[in-house]
This record gives C-alpha cells, structure tokens and sequence, in this order.
C-alpha cells in the first residue's frame, strides 16, 4: 500500500484539528502525564502538516521566482496564524458573552479549541 503527498496532507490536516479541539477536552482534574501527551501529539502533528505544507509551495515555482514567492508564503502564514487568532478570540468572546460571565473561564477556552480544531477539519476538504 502506497501514500501520495496529498494523503499525508489529509491524514495530517485531520489528525492536526483533532488534537486542536482535543485541547477542549482538557480540564484541570487531567494527569499531568496525559496534558503532556496531548500537547506533544499535537505540536508533533502540526510540525508535520507545516513540513508538507512548506515542501508542496514552492513546487510549480521556477529557481528565479523562489524569492518573491518565499516572502509572498511568509506573509500568507502570519496573516493565516492573525486570522486563526482573531477567529478563537471571537469565539472566546461569543462564548463568554452566550454564558453571560464577566470574565472568561475554561468553558470559553473548550468551545474556542473545539470551534479551532473543526474550522481545521473544515479545511481538510480543500485538499
């Protein structure tokens, strides 16, 4: 059984928004063992998807116009990295204010990771 890049580009996306809204999951009575086994799963699946990521950019792109198309991905990650920001900082907000609390608490912070890892599973289809 053989593996196209594309399939680990899937497998990654899908494994890395299932470690993002396993963050949801998380609460303070977990063993520290298993907090640590989560946030190394996922730091280890993002690192992956990165990695693929970064290899299939520059592809099509001819030698002479890899320096233009480097700082043109730059951009696009720190502006996708701001956008991901903004989203969970909307959803904190939205979460807080549909609980009616004054101040943000671990309940917030699930449904932001929940809503993070799904807008990741989203963009597995566009693979």
């Amino acid at each position: 059984m053989s593996f196209s890049l594309g399939d680990g580009l899937r497998s990654g996306s899908g494994s890395g928004a299932a470690a993002v809204a396993a963050f949801g999951l998380v609460d303070p009575s977990w063993h520290l063992g298993a907090m640590a086994l989560v946030l190394l799963l996922a730091g280890m699946t993002r690192s992956m998807q990165f990695t693929s990521l970064n290899t299939v950019a520059f592809v099509d792109i001819p030698m002479d116009a890899r320096t233009g198309a480097t700082t043109l991905a730059a951009m696009s990650q720190q502006i996708s990295s701001a956008a991901a920001i903004a989203f969970a900082a909307l959803v904190l907000a939205t979460s807080q204010s549909l609980r009616g609390g004054q101040h943000l608490e671990s309940a917030d912070f699930r449904s932001a990771f929940v809503a993070c890892g799904v807008l990741l599973a989203l963009s597995r289809s566009g693979c």
